[in-house]
């Protein structure tokens, strides 16, 4: 515990550090630095949800509305892509639009993506889902709650999840060859 309280003080330390950068782009970096640190921090101290286990529940806010609020009881009965992102992810650039692909071609049969950004600012994760196009639900884990319950530790990471709540796969990172995995393993959920 005196761990946790020793990280949570020197990440709060690096924030207020952050705030001297005059230059956006400095903060960025800054930021993204911290962000790893935490996600790396809280894989050590929390349990990470594994395939077999019932998916953490989260209730978060939406980021195109945050008068909604986005919980996971919501899609109950349904396929679910759960997708941990942040807009200066490079991989989720490439990941995040593809999701919206299969999206579209599955929404029908009853799947569902829940965009979970973890972005400092909910105006760059607006903006992001804006200019990309994603009409899926986009929410935002401003504290990083909800990524700790699932033990993130880098992005993207996702998580794909039965109409009965149970985690049925993971995978983290992103590269062009991987969208026929994530394919497969919706299909398959899909058919089961």
């Amino acid at each position: 515990m005196l761990i946790c309280f020793k990280a949570v003080h020197q990440t709060l330390t690096l924030v207020n550090l952050c705030k001297r950068f005059r230059s956006r782009s400095h903060k960025l970096c800054f930021y993204r630095c911290v962000l790893t640190i935490q996600l790396l921090l809280m894989s050590f101290i929390s349990h990470a949800v594994s395939v077999g286990e019932a998916a953490p529940e989260f209730q978060l806010s939406s980021i195109r509305d945050d008068n909604q609020s986005i919980n996971l009881e919501k899609f109950k009965g349904k396929v679910l892509y759960i997708d941990f992102w942040a807009s200066w992810c490079g991989p989720c650039k490439r990941s995040l639009p593809l999701m919206e692909e299969l999206y579209q071609a599955h929404k029908q049969e009853g799947f569902e993506v829940v965009a979970i950004s973890l972005d400092e600012d909910p105006k760059d994760a607006h903006a992001f889902i804006k200019n990309m196009n994603i009409t899926y639900a986009a929410v935002i884990d401003k504290n990083m709650e909800t990524a700790r319950k699932y033990g993130v530790i880098g992005m993207p990471t996702s998580y794909l999840i039965n109409e009965n709540g149970v985690v049925i796969w993971k995978h983290q990172g992103f590269k062009e060859g991987d969208i026929v995995s994530i394919k497969s393993h919706i299909n398959k959920a899909l058919r089961h």
